[in-house]
């Protein structure tokens, strides 16, 4: 089965089809059989490139990957531009859903778009204040399939090693934003190849995988 056809069944719902897939291509990162270009994120993630076609994209996403047990902190409300489906083959990923308010009497947070160029993400502080409210909040764990849509604010955090298989789709004219200091914050943030060692950690954690599922 190719790429393609893994997401045909992802989005089709076929989540045994696409589970067998998933399950080969980790034994095809471990073995060296498939090239595994890692890279630290900067919200605290491993990603793992899969497949690009046009914007669309599918990508392996490593938390705790040194194998750290114990919920990890929970990364920054944020919104994609882009639908999002998500399966996870091991751990379990919370998700919390927000409303977001415009309020310049007394804000919680100010809104900050992020503008990417090759491995650079820069962030940008824009001129809307906002308030935000919880809406609810959502566990997901392995052998499960989520979705967010373009524009829906959320706060991700994970508990225990975790690893998910994510395709993002439908492209809109949106920005990639998310909430922070009103006062402003650092304008440039890298993602960089993994290490040596970071790589020969992610390769345990596959292979943990690989042989659990």
């Amino acid at each position: 089965m190719n790429d393609e056809m893994a997401i045909a069944a992802l989005r089709q719902g076929d989540t045994a089809t696409f589970h067998h897939w998933a399950r080969v291509l980790l034994g095809q990162f471990v073995s060296g059989q498939r090239k595994m270009p890692a890279i630290s994120h900067p919200l605290e993630f491993v990603c793992i490139p899969v497949y690009r076609s046009g914007a669309d994209g599918l990508c392996v996403h490593l938390w705790d990957a040194d194998n750290h047990t114990g919920p990890a902190a929970p990364t920054a409300i944020h919104a994609h531009s882009w639908d999002l489906l998500s399966y996870v083959l091991m751990g379990t990923v919370r998700n919390e859903l927000f409303d977001v308010f415009d309020d310049r009497t007394t804000p919680d947070d100010r809104v900050y778009e992020v503008l990417s160029r090759g491995d650079l993400d820069e962030t940008r502080p824009t001129d809307r204040l906002v308030r935000h409210a919880l809406r609810s909040m959502h566990e997901h764990c392995a052998g499960t399939v989520y979705s967010l849509q373009s524009g829906r604010y959320h706060r991700s955090s994970y508990s225990g090693p975790t690893v998910t298989i994510v395709y993002g789709f439908n492209h809109d004219t949106g920005r990639n934003v998310f909430l922070g200091p009103l006062s402003g914050g650092a304008p440039f943030s890298r993602r960089a190849p993994c290490s040596a060692a970071e790589l020969s950690r992610c390769k345990e954690l596959l292979d943990t995988v690989a042989r659990a599922c």
